[in-house]
């Protein structure tokens, strides 16, 4: 971690997660009140904002861009580049040696595209493990069968916009405008107040508050600690955009009527399971992926 960070404690971070929340569900009220100008009433009004992809990313931009400029401002000052940690001072050196320096190039990020590449196969892979997860709980604790298909709902695609529009929102504004406050913010931070480890916890725990459900959160939270532990390894939030993409591309880039994964883009009544050869193949080539991204990380 650079050594710019200002400590951030856990009270703090759960304030910033709580003003994202907050700011982007104020955007989506927005949204409802618009449509009730339209003849809705506030329940139609708002359920049609939580099916619209369009709305949904426009709230977590603007929700996450408040957040970011906040926090920035009181915890992580310098460069722009040095805040969203794209670009690293240093990096620990090999084998007790001093921490060598990584500066980009007319400010681009140095970490190489292949790490890039291989972490966002990492994230696609990832996907059907994290998702029996969530099966899991739902099959211990039970399931909201409307919530599941509201968000069944949401990822179909009847036209050309709302494909755009949803990939727009799920796969490039939600990965993104994440992991610049969870990995590029918040875990910098709690790293300087707690250390590697705890930070690392935390911040996984924070992430997994923010998506609210027992079984999205314990999802959220398993994925953020890779996420979180692939930001310490690389020093740069950029793989971690590439994983998370990875992880939201699949189940909207891949629709049940192209290819049916059961536990994944596939709805039923019943709590329906990856199969366990699937997930096991996932989780290999997930970790190979893993692999492969920290040792070109590590030649760069």
């Amino acid at each position: 971690m650079t050594n710019d960070a200002s400590p951030i404690r856990w009270h703090a971070a759960l304030g910033y997660v709580l003003l994202a929340v907050t700011a982007s569900f104020a955007t989506q009220l927005l949204a409802a009140l618009v449509r009730m100008s339209q003849g809705l009433d506030l329940q139609d009004a708002a359920a049609a904002v939580q099916r619209d992809p369009t709305s949904l990313g426009l709230s977590q931009l603007l929700g996450f861009a408040l957040t970011l400029a906040i926090a920035r401002r009181l915890h992580a000052p310098g460069p722009r580049r040095e805040v969203y940690a794209l670009l690293p001072t240093s990096r620990p050196g090999r084998r007790g040696q001093p921490p060598t320096s990584r500066p980009g190039r007319r400010g681009q990020p140095p970490t190489s595209s292949v790490v890039v590449i291989f972490a966002g196969l990492a994230g696609l892979a990832l996907q059907l493990p994290l998702a029996e997860i969530g099966n899991l709980v739902h099959a211990l604790i039970g399931r909201d069968l409307a919530h599941a298909r509201a968000v069944h709902d949401l990822l179909r695609v009847d036209s050309a916009w709302d494909g755009f529009a949803l990939t727009l929102a799920l796969v490039v504004i939600a990965p993104i405008t994440e992991e610049l406050l969870f990995r590029g913010v918040l875990l910098r931070g709690l790293v300087r107040s707690y250390g590697e480890r705890v930070g690392l916890f935390v911040c996984a725990v924070l992430f997994g508050l923010l998506h609210g459900r027992p079984a999205e959160a314990l999802v959220a939270f398993v994925a953020g600690l890779v996420l979180g532990a692939l930001r310490l390894r690389t020093r740069s939030v950029l793989p971690c955009i590439a994983l998370h993409v990875g992880v939201n591309a699949l189940p909207v880039l891949v629709p049940a009527e192209l290819l049916p994964i059961p536990g994944v883009n596939v709805l039923g009544d019943e709590i329906l399971h990856v199969p366990p050869l699937k997930v096991a193949a996932a989780a290999v080539v997930a970790g190979v992926a893993l692999f492969l991204a920290l040792r070109f990380d590590r030649e760069d």
